[in-house]
């Protein structure tokens, strides 16, 4: 197999930068120099995701050639040092570990493509690319490498969060603050190729109402926007919400004295920020708003989406 001769081949003195001088061709005395190349290779992956790899060949000479040359016809491996990781699962015309690239006409398509699928694993690993000049001897001249580091992190969450807000006990007609019960279903929240996430959910304000000499009770007009943001930092996802205000109003009947519409001011809640497990979880935290004098409690819920 090739990567065992290769691994010979590394070891009797191949350049690890992936450049390797040939000797002399022919009399002319020009000594030629190869190297290999994957073409704006991703790093940063998301679990199941599958990306496509180009690998390249290029010779350069001693004699100051103004453009490097795509080798052809070269046999190409691909392997991840850790295969728990992920995978390669195809290569054109060929398998993921023994590729020869086709010879044709076009410069700009000579080379291998070979397609790596990440895992359901976070973690990180070395894409491993290797690959023999042929007809060069000996065989170690014409070894040519390339190595890429990636990391597999989560890219989905499906976020809900739902809070709470209690009666105020020292209730009186001047100081109306009845409960607030708000809920946001599940949302998804994505990661862009840097790992930034974002997503946007719908805040919908549940109608409450009380007893305290009279019948209270609030209503809002409609749902409002949350606008989510994320990362993943020392291996926690940190998650950022920032809410519209619900707008509504408060009736309050007493009965033969008559029904009173009280509008009030939007309810506001407070910038949330929370940091949760990678791999997801729930948890509860205060939630504040700026028309309540005493803080809610918020439950936020994460799950990881592996597919």
């Amino acid at each position: 197999m090739l990567a065992a001769i290769l691994v010979l081949l590394f070891v009797v003195g191949a350049d690890p930068a992936g450049l390797v001088p040939t000797a002399s061709v022919g009399a002319s005395g020009v000594t030629y120099r190869y190297y290999m190349d994957v073409v704006s290779p991703r790093k940063t992956l998301c679990l199941g995701e599958k990306v496509g790899y180009e690998v390249v060949v290029f010779r350069t000479s001693d004699t100051g050639e103004a453009d490097a040359f795509r080798v052809t016809s070269v046999k190409v491996e691909a392997y991840a040092d850790d295969p728990s990781i992920g995978k390669f699962t195809r290569a054109k015309g060929g398998s993921a570990f023994d590729y020869t690239a086709l010879t044709v006409d076009t410069p700009t398509t000579f080379g291998a493509e070979f397609t790596f699928a990440a895992g359901k694993k976070i973690g990180s690993t070395t894409l491993q690319f290797q690959g023999l000049i042929p007809g060069i001897s000996p065989l170690s001249r014409g070894y040519v490498s390339f190595a890429v580091p990636i990391r597999v992190i989560p890219c989905k969450y499906k976020v809900s969060t739902i809070v709470r807000f209690p009666l105020y006990s020292g209730f009186n007609s001047d100081i109306v603050e009845p409960p607030i019960v708000a809920k946001m279903k599940s949302t998804l929240l994505t990661s862009d190729a840097y790992g930034d996430f974002t997503g946007t959910g719908k805040l919908h304000w549940i109608a409450t109402s009380f007893r305290s000499g009279c019948l209270a009770s609030q209503k809002f007009t409609g749902d409002t926007n949350v606008a989510l943001s994320g990362m993943i930092f020392d291996g926690h996802l940190q998650l950022r919400m920032i809410y519209e205000p619900g707008n509504g109003a408060l009736t309050i009947n007493c009965g033969p004295a008559g029904q009173t519409s009280i509008p009030r001011d939007p309810v506001q809640l407070d910038q949330l920020d929370v940091e949760m497990p990678m791999s997801g979880g729930s948890l509860m935290h205060t939630q504040a708003h700026t028309q309540g004098s005493l803080p809610g409690k918020v439950r936020v819920s994460a799950i990881l989406v592996t597919s």
